[in-house]
């Protein structure tokens, strides 16, 4: 199978020069890029003051844009994200259905409304993106008060579409420059977007202050040269501890890292859950909703539940009802929603579910026979 080209998007200019190879996660979804070293003088913004065109802009000049943006990201409409939805199909850990869904939902992201809630929730107001905002304080002074951009390197998670389109969005409503990290896993929405900006109105400051490239994360060689506070002031990296301890050797001052640290997630089920069948069922419904949307690749979903549940044989006995119960939910959601896991369940996982299953003593395992998941 030939190799497909990842190009590289600085600042409205699109690359596909100095190409060389590079390795996906599994054997069919290997690419060829730019080689980053061969760009790596034009990738970062060369001066704070290069942003100033981003500040004639308004918060609405910003939604208007973002909001005409997600009218134009149809994969259905729009090659350059079709050509991401194809691309994601061999790369993603999702199956095709889960990504076809996902893609489904993005121009969803561009509601005025909820753009606006995206910025309000974090500042409390929006009012601060605009100017500066006077607060009189105890001692008779006054302070002013504003949100600056930044220019930033944004390394988005790849196990499912939403943090490479989230990077996007946050870098636009926050008047920032961007250089956008392409994850192996989800390789070409971040530079479909962009290039749909680039067409969509080339000499808007939003569409000028977006760079998507890839490159090997671990790269030494290129991350000494970009990762330096004369290029860049804020990393916002998704990442789990391995990757998270790499980035913290290139921070000093003058450079910040936002870290999304992996998730720490879990569900609470209550004990009402465990006075009657029926909310027994309905809680079941639940934890399978929690766990099971996107095939659990998501942040939002639970891997761990926590019962408050007495320890006597009656308690066990309910709680193994509600495994068989979520067990049940679980295999009924929509196949847009979960699926069976995208080549089974493999490697060390699929070891330990072996095991688990054949100990009927400590643990009881519902499902886990299929590949379709289990609830232990």
């Amino acid at each position: 199978m030939s190799k497909f080209t990842l190009g590289m998007y600085i600042r409205g200019k699109y690359i596909e020069d100095e190409l060389i190879e590079f390795g996906g996660r599994n054997e069919n979804s290997g690419f060829v890029a730019p080689d980053p070293m061969a760009y790596v003088k034009e990738i970062p913004l060369s001066s704070p003051a290069a942003m100033s065109d981003l500040y004639e802009l308004s918060f609405d000049d910003v939604l208007d844009y973002l909001v005409a943006l997600g009218g134009k990201l149809h994969y259905k409409t729009n090659e350059y994200m079709n050509q991401a939805r194809l691309a994601s199909h061999a790369a993603s850990p999702l199956t095709e259905v889960l990504v076809d869904r996902a893609y489904d939902m993005i121009p969803l992201f561009f509601d005025r409304d909820r753009l606006r809630q995206m910025a309000e929730r974090p500042l409390g107001t929006t009012e601060y993106l605009d100017g500066w905002v006077a607060h009189d304080m105890n001692d008779g002074r006054i302070t002013h008060i504003r949100a600056f951009g930044a220019r930033t390197v944004h390394i988005p998670a790849g196990n499912h579409p939403t943090p490479a389109l989230l990077s996007i969005i946050r870098n636009a409503l926050c008047r920032s420059d961007a250089v956008i990290k392409m994850p192996s896993n989800e390789p070409l929405l971040s530079l479909a977007v962009a290039r749909t900006m680039g067409e969509m109105d080339p000499n808007h400051p939003l569409s000028k202050h977006i760079t998507v490239a890839y490159w090997k994360g671990g790269d030494t060689d290129f991350e000494e040269k970009l990762y330096r506070p004369h290029n860049v002031e804020k990393i916002v990296a998704w990442g789990g501890f391995a990757a998270m301890k790499h980035i913290t050797q290139y921070i000093q001052p003058g450079l910040e890292l936002i870290s999304l640290d992996p998730k720490r997630s879990g569900s609470i089920v209550g004990a009402q859950a465990f006075e009657n069948d029926k909310n027994l069922r309905e809680a079941g419904q639940r934890i399978a909703a929690d766990i099971g949307s996107s095939n659990q690749n998501g942040c939002v979903n639970a891997r761990v539940i926590y019962c408050v549940s007495g320890t006597e044989d009656d308690d066990f006995e309910k709680l193994k009802k509600l495994g068989e119960y979520t067990y049940e939910a679980m295999l009924a959601l929509p196949n847009n929603v979960s699926t069976k896991p995208k080549g089974g369940i493999k490697g060390e996982l699929a070891d330990e579910l072996e095991t688990l299953l054949l100990d009927d003593e400590f643990y009881e395992v519902f499902g886990g026979r299929d590949n379709e998941g289990a609830i232990i």
